[in-house]
């Protein structure tokens, strides 16, 4: 039953959905990407290797019947994972659509949703960064921190992603023949 004597004002909250992102860590540093791009945030430890790929594929793993596959974003960008210095078992995994299909990328920590307005986001770096153009859509800041915000359905190029998918549907193939 709804209780029509309620009028709370929430208009005070002006959030605008395409400006929050995720913010993650990854080691030591601090990484954001768009909220609307993550289908969802779970945590897994069981994954199937997949032969002959590059080392940040950890492999692939059930989600409700969906096998997806995962990439180590400390690996893929080579960076040194807190799990390595700390031994943390916990396993986070951000779940994302690309245009061959669901893609999970590891990550160390869950920081917090923030808003970014694009207009704070700069995008026209004047230095180098250790990861490539294509994955970066700028840097922010959050608080004190400087925030790497990066493209997360373009971590992986559509030819990487169109043999780890291959190799995904063979190894499982195979087993179920």
């Amino acid at each position: 039953m709804i209780n029509e004597n309620i009028t709370e004002d929430f208009s005070f909250i002006n959030l605008d959905a395409d400006n929050l992102h995720l913010l993650f860590r990854l080691g030591k540093e601090l990484f954001a990407t768009p909220l609307l791009g993550v289908r969802e945030v779970c945590e897994n430890s069981r994954f199937k290797p997949v032969p002959n790929m590059d080392d940040s594929f950890i492999g692939v793993f059930n989600l409700r019947g969906e096998i997806i596959s995962a990439v180590d974003l400390c690996l893929r960008f080579n960076i040194s994972s807190i799990k390595a210095d700390d031994h943390i078992d916990k396993t986070i995994l951000l779940v994302f659509d690309t245009p061959k299909g669901p893609l999970a990328a590891l990550v160390d920590e869950i920081i917090d949703v923030a808003p970014f307005e694009d207009s704070k986001i700069q995008k026209d770096l004047n230095y180098d960064t250790a990861l490539p153009p294509e994955f970066m859509l700028g840097i922010a800041r959050h608080g004190e921190s400087i925030v790497s915000v990066i493209d997360l359905p373009n971590i992986i190029s559509n030819a990487e992603l169109v043999r780890l998918l291959e190799h995904q549907k063979d190894s499982f193939v195979s087993k179920t023949a």
